[in-house]
């Protein structure tokens, strides 16, 4: 159940804001990561963009103010302890061409698709999604960095399935990369009929592969 890796009361909080749904001026929308589909054919770049955005996925979007107090105040009665962020955000359709990557790669908002054309631009606005592209192998995604095409501030690239890179260049013309651990919870939708076991298949294959790495070792060592 997608909606119990948010928090195990988040069905709670779910069925509160419908009751008092006349109390707002607009009813929130959230947890995001709801309305957040991966593409068919992006299959494994579901975590690492996760990993990159989940302060977004993990967020509600509200109106007003007073919208965001009474969220919090739902929040706190469901026994909500996860720090959930309550963005207040007017949602707004707006063409964001002009600063989207320009280069061959795939960028993280080619890789989604989002149940408004609103929420779609509130990621843009919030997580630059259209700025961050998917490199499989992190040299590739170096030299393409170097390139410093219109619009490009990092880069994703696979590593196993725990954890990947992410690359930057800093403003010295140094190249940065760093490992980013993926979460286990996925909190996105997929088309994929993959329920998850694949991943956990991956994780007990590279388990299995370390052991056997570190037997052969120590039978080199005692022999």
């Amino acid at each position: 159940n997608l909606i119990l890796a948010f928090d195990r009361n988040m069905e709670r909080v779910l069925r509160a804001i419908e009751s008092k749904k006349n109390s707002f001026s607009t009813p929130p929308i959230g947890p995001l990561g709801m309305h957040v589909t991966i593409r068919e054919g992006f299959e494994k770049w579901a975590r690492p963009i996760q990993r990159v955005i989940s302060g977004t996925l993990n967020s509600f979007v509200v109106a007003n103010s007073q919208d965001n107090k009474l969220l919090k105040q739902i929040f706190i009665s469901c026994g909500i302890k996860s720090n959930f962020n309550v963005i207040t955000y007017k949602l707004t359709n707006f063409n964001y061409n002009h600063g989207k990557a320009k280069t061959e790669h795939p960028c993280i908002v080619d890789a989604l698709e989002f149940s408004s054309r609103e929420l779609e631009c509130l990621f843009v606005d919030q997580s630059r999604i259209e700025k961050i592209l998917l490199i499989e192998d992190k040299n590739e995604a170096r030299d393409a960095l170097k390139k410093r095409s219109r619009n490009v501030i990092m880069a994703l690239s696979l590593k196993n399935a725990r954890s990947g890179f992410q690359s930057s260049l800093s403003s010295y013309d140094g190249f940065r990369i760093d490992t980013i651990d993926y979460q286990d919870k996925m909190k996105m939708k997929t088309k994929s009929s993959d329920d998850g076991t694949k991943y956990l298949k991956d994780l007990i294959n590279e388990e299995r592969h370390e052991l056997e790495r570190t037997k052969v070792h120590y039978d080199q060592l005692f022999n």
